[in-house]
């Protein structure tokens, strides 16, 4: 608590952060949105086995990572995560989540 407490506004605002630029990607859901905690669920249009070998290939060429791996939900199509900001969130460049979304949904 006492590590905790101090810094999880921060990690409030970073999944908030992280959450909008995600949302703005039409095949893309967060729930909630905007996020109240430091984590919440992440909703992406596809095959949950194809986007998580794109993922994965993509975090080892480019270094960013972003989930360990995608499950299909109830809606046919759909693929569903959950995306948790902590300490190592902070470090976490924000400018590039938007080109690795972009190579991830193409």
């Amino acid at each position: 608590m006492r590590r905790t407490l101090p810094v999880i506004d921060q990690w409030v605002a970073k999944a908030q952060e992280v959450a909008a630029v995600m949302a703005s990607y039409e095949r893309i859901g967060i729930k909630p949105n905007p996020p109240h905690t430091n984590i919440f669920q992440l909703f992406i249009q596809g095959d949950h086995e194809e986007l998580t070998e794109r993922h994965l290939a993509l975090a080892e060429e480019t270094g960013t990572f972003i989930f360990y791996r995608l499950r299909p939900s109830e809606v046919p199509d759909v693929a569903v995560t959950e995306i948790h900001c902590w300490e190592n969130s902070m470090r976490f460049d924000l400018a590039a989540l938007r080109p690795f979304l972009d190579q991830l949904l193409r």
